[in-house]
Formats: C-alpha cells, structure tokens, sequence
C-alpha cells in the first residue's frame, strides 16, 4: 500500500520569522507521517513526495522540507482532486491543460468522421 494524496497545510503571515515556523512545522509533520506509514506498512514513494508554497508575491520562498532525509523537490503546480492549482492560486494551469485534452479529443473526433466519410 502506499501513502497517496495527503495534504498537510500550514499557513503563515509571509515573513522570515513565520516561514521558518512552517518549516520545522512541515518537517515535523512528515517525520509523523513517515512513522505512521511504516508503522502501517505503508510506502512513501520520496521521488514523488513535492511541496508547493502559495503566494501572490513574485519571490515565492524556498523550504528545506525532507523526508527520511532526502530533500524534496518544489512544485510550482500540482494536480489535486482533479485540478490543476498553480502557487499563485489562479486558474491559468487548470485552463491550459484541459484546453489541450479538448484540443486532442477534437482532433480525433474529426480524424474519426473523415475516415468514415
């Protein structure tokens, strides 16, 4: 079994003082779950495991978050319950991506029809 989907949420007000906070937080927070998953025989697949920080600011901060002390990666959009959310929370992402899916069932739907008629 694997651990799959979890989200952990922390918020803060944006300054040096309060984002440290959410790192010892956040990196608490894992070392919970990684117990909790081997405890359970559960599987934490590290390669996948992201973090994303959200913020209408241009500078969007970097966190030194690991799990079982490798460092994970920072994902500007991650794809959660089926939409796409970007760090600035807006909907451009979500938008563009399902734009693309459509453009692509279109294409085969009117290959489709040409080859029948």
């Amino acid at each position: 079994m694997f651990v799959d989907n979890i989200v952990i949420w922390p918020s803060a007000k944006n300054n040096n003082k309060q984002q440290r906070t959410v790192e010892k937080t956040m990196n608490h927070s894992l070392e919970v779950l990684n117990a909790w998953a081997t405890e359970n025989n559960m599987i934490n697949k590290k390669s996948k495991t992201m973090y994303q920080f959200f913020s209408l600011r241009h500078n969007n901060t970097d966190f030194s978050l690991k799990t079982d002390d490798q460092m994970l990666q920072k994902s500007a959009s991650t794809k959660y319950l089926g939409v796409l959310i970007n760090n600035k929370l807006n909907w451009a992402d979500h938008i563009n991506k399902t734009g693309e899916k459509t453009n692509k069932r279109l294409a085969l739907t009117k290959a489709s029809k040409s080859n029948v008629g």
